[in-house]
């Protein structure tokens, strides 16, 4: 008997543990959204320094770099830092020894005596080789392999990892779009090439879109030349290099040059990112322009830190408008019509950055304001099929749709003359375009777009109805006064 009790108990027990499960599985609150892609690499205290090299910083231009954020240099000597002067650096140069001397001016120069100064450099090289070998072997979420074959320039990546075995060359813009928590990490065999141009608007640029922050973007690099970045490059990102760091003349780097051998620069602007917020352009679209008709537009900045320096890093102007003021302004008086996509920079007082890309439309005198509508996308998903319908209204039919800005999500197909945007999403992130639409007369309008693409939902979890509560509840209970009545019964 009472082994019979024991089995019984050991049943309701069961009962028990299974209803507290549907209950949990009930009940249950949603899982907070993580930044998509890989988690972020740990500089650990490398992650203080906008340049850290073991072989020597040099310094080949007119000593016109500008620098924001400490430097180090070990095992090599301080000397070996010797081509970088005071001038040109807000921060501190740490080394291991005495020997830095600079253009004379030591004042910006934190050496050995005392130890502690050594001390800071070498734990940051040494947390640079941990950085560089942890980033080396992420495996998840499973990577995209060969991309391009490593030509990538042209190409909008969504946050993930990629991985290549070969050299990775950028020889057009390359575009990073995702939000402010969105990581990537690039793991390249071979070499890092950036190619070169004639100026900081007409060169190569790795533009950030969506809020995309630089912080969040790692460049392993295992070649046995290391990473180079072309004149005049604008480029965003961590660089962990396993050889050397160059940066060509007049090139921009909003991140941090890691190299395990040397980092040379060139009249470089290198900022340290670590911490810098989000910097908004407004308006995110300018009003079109007309031949002959005077124009004047603002553009403003937020986010960062005032005030702000606003450049044209990409692109034309239209004909006739003088270039952008610092303040943000861009004004004239047009010559001729046409589309004109160029991309503004502001940044901050304290060297973070932001950057809109525009089109600017210039129609003929007399032309009527075009609209097109919606004037905001639906989202998508990865793994469903996507379908929207562009219209435009104000002008004299048919209209011709094209884009004339940004890149579409992934899977998506281009857009038809006929303003259709469809396809299947393969990866997440928010996508910015501009759509232009062009009447039977030649005359234009635009509308700039924020896709965003979400991850597919995981499969649901099982519930139960408010019925099956009730009747679970009756089982359990039924059971209950079942047992009680065995137990008295058997006593």
């Amino acid at each position: 008997m009472f082994h019979a009790i024991k089995i019984l108990n050991r049943r309701i027990r069961c009962i028990l543990l299974l209803s507290l499960g549907f209950a949990a599985l009930v009940f249950m609150g949603p899982v907070a959204a993580l930044g998509a892609g890989p988690a972020p690499v740990d500089l650990g205290s490398a992650g203080n320094f906008v340049i850290l090299a073991e072989t020597g910083i040099t310094n080949t231009g007119s000593h016109t770099s500008v620098i924001t954020g400490d430097i180090g240099n070990s095992p090599g000597s301080a000397a070996q830092m010797n081509d970088v002067w005071c001038s040109e650096i807000t921060g501190t140069i740490y080394g291991v020894d005495a020997a830095y001397t600079g253009s004379g001016d030591t004042t910006c120069f934190a050496g050995n005596p005392p130890l502690a100064n050594k001390t800071l450099v070498d734990n940051a090289v040494g947390d640079m080789l941990t950085a560089y070998n942890n980033a080396a072997s992420v495996v998840a979420p499973a990577p995209v392999t060969e991309l391009g074959a490593g030509n990538i320039g042209g190409m909008t990546l969504a946050p993930g990892l990629y991985k290549w075995s070969t050299d990775v060359n950028i020889a057009d813009n390359l575009t990073l779009s995702g939000g402010a928590s969105d990581v990537w990490i690039l793991q390249i065999a071979g070499d890092l090439n950036v190619a070169s141009a004639g100026s900081v608007a007409t060169g190569i640029k790795v533009i950030l879109s969506g809020g995309a922050l630089a912080s969040n973007v790692f460049w392993q690099v295992g070649g046995v030349t290391g990473a180079t970045l072309g004149t005049y490059a604008t480029f965003n990102g961590t660089i962990l290099s396993a050889k050397q760091i160059i940066c060509q003349t007049g090139a921009v780097l909003n991140g941090r040059a890691l190299a395990q051998t040397q980092v040379t620069l060139d009249a470089n602007v290198v900022t340290n990112v670590a911490g810098c917020p989000p910097i908004t352009l407004l308006p995110s679209v300018l009003p079109a322009g007309m031949v002959g008709a005077a124009y004047s537009q603002t553009i403003t900045a937020s986010g960062g830190a005032e005030p702000y320096t606003f450049t044209m890093t990409a692109g034309a102007l239209p004909t006739g408008l003088s270039p952008i003021t610092t303040g943000g302004v861009i004004a004239g008086t047009p010559t001729a019509t046409g589309t004109f996509t160029f991309t503004v920079t502001a940044a901050d007082a304290n060297g973070c950055t932001g950057s809109q890309a525009y089109t600017l439309v210039i129609n003929a005198d007399g032309c009527p304001p075009i609209a097109l509508l919606p004037t905001v996308l639906p989202e998508g998903m990865v793994g469903a099929a996507y379908n929207q319908t562009i219209t435009a209204s104000g002008g004299a039919e048919p209209y011709t749709f094209i884009m004339t800005a940004g890149a579409l999500p992934i899977g998506l197909s281009p857009i038809t003359t006929g303003g259709v945007i469809a396809g299947t999403p393969t990866a997440t992130g928010t996508f910015t375009f501009t759509v232009t639409a062009t009447d039977q007369n030649g005359c234009t309008g635009l509308q700039a777009y924020t896709l965003i693409i979400n991850a597919a939902p995981p499969a649901p979890i099982p519930t139960l109805s408010e019925w099956g509560m009730i009747i679970l509840m009756t089982i359990m209970g039924l059971t209950s006064i079942y047992y009680l009545r065995r137990r008295k019964v058997d006593f």
